[in-house]
This record gives structure tokens, sequence and C-alpha cells, in this order.
């Protein structure tokens, strides 16, 4: 903020053009860095982005009160001065092809798309309506319709009680994004004790400051509707701890006999 506040971050002079041409697929952090070394080093960089803004995790997936995005706005007028162009609405793989961006004269491209998948839980009923996938619903719950795709501009409607499941940084951003909705009741579900937790004990404390209510030892069986098709309720199941498995971590054992809702 001091640098802004200052003019901005100077503009290095740039050595003589290369003649080489670099195409960058995604704006995120990864796209970004690298769109700016390829610039100092006086080739030509277009960046190509699939979403309506640039960012990547920065804009679309750290929540607003976490990350002001004016610093990636910051960052991407940094670049354009530095001579790096940026193409939105484009999704290389469906709109073009990397073959395609190689036939119009670029000497390489960068992939920095990013993971946009998670893993689904394949518990029964995951499907049902009012059941997200963690960035989905950070994107739709913390940015305007107009900086979205069409296909995720539709608003999500929390309601009165909502159950995160997982307890990294990700799940917390979730869960206080949940409470910012003006959801009454925000639990989190996890699988071992918050010991074995692999995110940050600052979020976690910030999460539990703003009044999420945590559930350990515990993982989903299964989620259940109503009529409609939307999900109602979650049955757990209680965990104890075992050996250790790959991660390093105790492996959460399932209880016979003690699930709930």
């Amino acid at each position: 903020d001091q640098q802004q506040a200052m003019g901005g971050r100077a503009i290095p002079e740039l050595p003589p053009r290369t003649g080489k041409r670099a195409a960058v697929v995604g704006s995120g952090p990864a796209g970004l860095a690298v769109a700016e070394e390829l610039a100092r080093r006086g080739h030509a960089v277009k960046v190509f982005e699939a979403w309506p803004k640039p960012g990547g995790i920065l804009r679309y997936g750290i929540p607003t009160f976490k990350m002001d995005k004016r610093h990636v706005d910051q960052q991407v007028e940094y670049l354009r001065k530095l001579g790096v162009e940026f193409a939105f609405n484009v999704r290389v793989g469906h709109d073009i092809t990397i073959d395609e961006l190689f036939a119009q004269g670029f000497h390489a491209v960068f992939l920095g798309h990013g993971a946009g998948r998670g893993s689904r839980l394949n518990a029964p009923g995951d499907d049902l309506d009012g059941i997200h996938m963690a960035i989905e619903f950070l994107v739709r719950m913390n940015l305007p319709p107009r900086e979205l795709p069409d296909h995720l501009r539709q608003p999500i409607d929390v309601g009165r009680r909502a159950v995160v499941i997982g307890g990294g940084d990700t799940a917390m951003d979730c869960l206080r994004s949940a409470l910012r909705s003006g959801a009454e009741e925000v639990v989190c579900a996890y699988r071992r004790t918050e010991a074995e937790m692999g995110g940050r004990a600052e979020e976690r404390r910030h999460s539990d400051e703003e009044g999420v209510r945590f559930h350990y030892l515990v993982a989903p069986t299964r989620f259940i509707g109503d009529d409609s098709g939307h999900v109602r309720a979650v049955r757990l199941q209680r965990m104890e701890l075992g050996d250790l498995d790959d991660s390093g971590r105790p492996r959460p054992v399932p209880i016979p006999g003690s699930e709930f809702e």
C-alpha cells in the first residue's frame, strides 16, 4: 500500500526485444510470475485466461475478507506496462488448442491453469442440491456475478445451517464465508483431531472466534435429501485413530454402530 501511495512499482529498463513470443495459459500466481519474468527478459508475452478477470486463485479462491483484490489489479496493470497482453474468456484446449498457439507464431507455451477440480467424497447423496465443491462455493460466495463465468453466476443460498467437510485452510475459508452469508450455525466436520489438521492454527483460531463449531473424529457416510432433491441432513460416523498412514498421520478408523445425524 505504501508503494502504491508513492506511485506504484517502478518500471525497470527492459532489454532489447528478443523476437520470441510466449503464451502463458492461466493468470494465477504462477502465470503472472512467469509473464513478468519473460517480459523482463525481452520476450513478447500474451496471457490467456479462461475466466472474465485475471488472478486465478488470488481473485477467485481467496475470500475478499482475507485479501484485497486491488493487489491483483495493481500487479496486472504493472505487467501491462511491461508490455504483457491479456486475453480473457479464452479457454485453451477448448476455444484454441496449443498447436494453434504455436501455429500463430508463439515459440513457447507455459501451462499454469491450476488444479480446478476437487475430489468428491463419493458418498451416497453427494450430488444433491445444496452440496458444493469448495472452490465453486468460495467463488460464488465472494465475488459479484459480473466477475464470474456464466455457469457460476447463480447466487448460493446457504440457509440457516451449514456444514463443511474437512479441516484445511480452504475449509476454514468456506466456514467463514458461510458465516458471512448469514448462516446461523456453521459446523466443521473433521475425521481426525485438531492435532492432525493440515492448515494453519491461525485460520482455525479465526474460525473459532467467529463462531464456527468444530466436530472432530467424525466423517460423512451419507447425505440425506428432501422431496425436492435438496440436502437436508448429513449422516456422520464417529472415528478413532489407528496406525499411521502414508501421510504420516494416524489413520481414521470408523467405529461400528456410531452413526448419527
